[in-house]
């Protein structure tokens, strides 16, 4: 009688171990409140805990960044936020950049170094998205807002500039650009495209 009893505290055991743990397969049903629920649970990790796996060459590994609330994959050679819409990188709003001080619309001139300032992130980025000047930005009737990143998040490129109208002097990770121009040598391609990518 006791070895009855032995076997059926076990299985009882066994049964209420096995009904704390729960993990989504796919394909598998999970019953929430009234609902069914299919899904797949992928690994929910920091920034941190994502740049320490050890994935190589596994291509394709999708994991949850608890950080910047995105879905991301490994794609063999860096992590591709899915929140940027497949890729994590974007041009930035389009601005017609100074040559000449006496002309000037964005940032700032240092007429003791002839360098001119300009704040990437909050001068035109972060302007620009959040609509800031109704005289010259529009919006779809019902449309919501833009999503904004901040600066922090993002990683600032310059893919192409004029170099016989410009000369870079910097561009640091707050999106601060310095630089210095010639009006004398600006032509039609005298222009900079600047790439944001989201860590």
């Amino acid at each position: 009688m006791k070895k009855i009893y032995i076997i059926i505290l076990l299985s009882v055991m066994c049964i209420t171990g096995l009904q704390a743990q729960v993990t989504l397969v796919p394909g598998t049903n999970v019953v929430k409140g009234n609902n069914v629920i299919q899904g797949t649970k992928i690994s929910a990790l920091t920034t941190t805990e994502r740049d320490q796996l050890q994935i190589s060459p596994s291509i394709g590994v999708i994991i949850y960044n608890i950080d910047t609330g995105c879905q991301e994959y490994w794609n063999g050679i860096e992590w591709v936020s899915l929140c940027a819409g497949g890729h994590n990188w974007f041009y930035m709003p389009s601005i017609v950049l100074p040559t000449d001080p006496a002309t000037l619309s964005w940032g700032t001139y240092d007429a003791g170094t002839q360098v001119f300032t300009i704040d990437l992130y909050t001068e035109i980025y972060a302007r620009q998205f959040r609509l800031a000047d109704a005289t010259t930005s529009y919006k779809s009737a019902g449309a919501g807002t833009l999503p904004l990143k901040a600066a922090d998040e993002l990683e600032y490129f310059i893919v192409y500039y004029d170099k016989e109208a410009f000369t870079i002097q910097s561009l640091d990770a707050n999106g601060v650009l310095k630089y210095k121009a010639d009006p004398a040598k600006v032509t039609e391609k005298t222009f900079m495209n600047i790439v944001f990518k989201i860590k």
